[in-house]
């Protein structure tokens, strides 16, 4: 071993066939567990694996593909969380078969100031205990990449799933995985993101608030879970993240029930979530945006024959506490429109992402788009309008100040955005319009009823414009995946 400053004594291990490595350890006496950087371990903002050796479970013959347990390991300084892998390891000139150890997928930035990649520790009470038969065994195995079976003969009649409208702030539905069924999971049917993930049994470290109260998936009281190697899910938003692994497990969507369907169960969530009324997140998305390249629920609702149209629609009632608001699989409602619905084609199928031309206010442009249109993302995910500065302070400053009483909303402006026409159309843009009962949102607080502008200005989402609730809510909306479109016709509301 190494000496550093008589601060550290470290020594190298290799892992894997061939030799994966070296990895600088502690060899610890205090400690039992052995672990080392995963070479997943690459969050953005984790400093902990920054310069580490990382081992990559795919590359070694020796590698066992089983299921897979949380582990996580608390310090004074933070934490290492990741799972449980099997291979051979490499100490001195002896090898180790089919050694259980941990592959880390965040370490704790403490880690970033010390030259160890992982510690090996040699505390060996517990794994004794378990050898012998006198300490139970792990429990929470969960795993992995999906395995494909037959699509699925005949389709069912066009499917929807009721949602709770939150005060205007959020639409929930529920769904149910497994079998027999657990949840309901109470989810936000998420145009804008493609992951579909839940809470896990085993999401319960004690300073993580993100998931308290929320309920829980336990693969093990499923029939129907497919227990397979297991890849990790990282999934970032603005206010915190999700971290867990991928499962595999049949997803009860309405009447539809979508055999194998991979998904992420989530160790940690942010403790933004606590304030949410959400278990979890379906995403609507395409496929190129997915976290691992799952193929989202409703590719896999087509693909095993579940509806009968490669499109859902989405209407999102105006009344507060109303369950009345609804996604369609595979088909519109024409009790939720009215008129004809005007189409914007899908610029590149990652987002719902269209193009606008222009902002208007009061019928007059206040912004037009440079190159001809701006990237704008239909998002049901996202409550309000959002968007960079330079793209919104035009109609911003000329709406002006809502009061928090709601008394001046009838004097306030209408605004527009309009809306690129199909290629090769020649058409004009499509103009849709927000009067200001639309994009002021009403919050019920401990002092009433409170109105707020319904827009922001975040140069964090630049360049994309993002049309939330606020502007959903006007328009019964159509994703269109077949033709790669979004279409809008205006919405009926009780």
């Amino acid at each position: 071993m190494i000496n550093y400053g008589d601060l550290a004594y470290v020594g190298n291990i290799t892992v894997g066939s061939p030799a994966q490595g070296p990895y600088v350890v502690v060899f610890d006496s205090g400690s039992s567990n052995l672990w080392i950087p995963s070479v997943q371990c690459d969050l953005s903002f984790d400093t902990g694996c920054v310069g580490k050796h990382k081992y990559d479970h795919k590359k070694s013959t020796t590698y066992i593909a089983d299921t897979c347990e949380a582990l996580f390991i608390p310090y004074g300084t933070g934490f290492v969380l990741g799972y449980i892998s099997t291979d051979d390891v490499q100490v001195g000139p002896l090898t180790v078969k089919k050694q259980e150890f941990g592959e880390a997928l965040y370490m704790a930035d403490f880690f970033a100031q010390t030259p160890i990649d992982g510690i090996l520790g040699q505390y060996v009470a517990n794994a004794l205990a378990r050898q012998q038969g006198r300490a139970p065994p792990r429990a929470h195995r969960f795993g992995g990449e999906q395995k494909w079976e037959e699509m699925q003969k005949g389709i069912q009649s066009v499917p929807r799933v009721p949602m709770i409208n939150y005060g205007d702030l959020a639409y929930v539905g529920n769904i149910t995985v497994g079998s027999p069924a657990q949840g309901p999971y109470v989810v936000v049917f998420d145009s804008g993101s493609s992951n579909l993930w839940i809470p896990s049994v085993q999401c319960d470290l004690s300073f993580d608030t993100g998931c308290v109260g929320k309920h829980k998936y336990d693969h093990k009281k499923s029939t129907t879970y497919i227990a397979d190697t297991c890849e990790a899910l990282f999934i970032p938003y603005g206010t915190g993240f999700v971290l867990g692994y991928i499962s595999t497990d049949d997803v009860q969507v309405g009447p539809l029930t979508v055999k194998k369907q991979e998904f992420g169960e989530a160790l940690y969530m942010a403790d933004f979530f606590a304030q949410t009324p959400i278990d979890g997140i379906l995403g609507l998305a395409f496929q190129d945006i997915a976290s691992d390249g799952i193929p989202p629920v409703f590719y896999n609702m087509w693909a095993q024959k579940l509806i009968s149209e490669n499109n859902f629609s989405v209407y999102l009632s105006a009344t507060n506490s109303s369950k009345t608001s609804e996604v369609v699989f595979g088909g519109l409602d024409p009790a939720h429109y009215t008129g004809s619905f005007v189409y914007a084609d899908v610029l590149i199928p990652s987002y719902w992402l269209v193009g606008t031309e222009h902002f208007l206010v009061n019928g007059k442009i206040v912004y037009s788009c440079p190159l001809d249109y701006c990237p704008t993302v239909i998002d049901t995910g996202t409550s309000i309008i959002v968007g960079p500065t330079y793209a919104l302070s035009n109609v911003v400053k000329a709406i002006g100040t809502v009061d928090p009483s709601c008394k001046n909303i009838s004097s306030l402006p209408t605004i527009a955005f309009a809306f690129n026409p199909p290629v090769g159309s020649g058409m004009a843009a499509t103009v849709l319009d927000l009067t200001p009962e639309d994009y002021v949102v009403k919050v019920d607080t401990t002092d009433g009823i409170q109105c707020m502008l319904g827009i922001e200005m975040s140069d964090l989402t630049a360049p994309f414009v993002i049309l939330g609730d606020v502007f959903l809510r006007r328009y019964y909306t159509q994703f269109d995946m077949e033709n790669k479109r979004v279409g809008f016709a205006l919405a009926k509301h009780a």
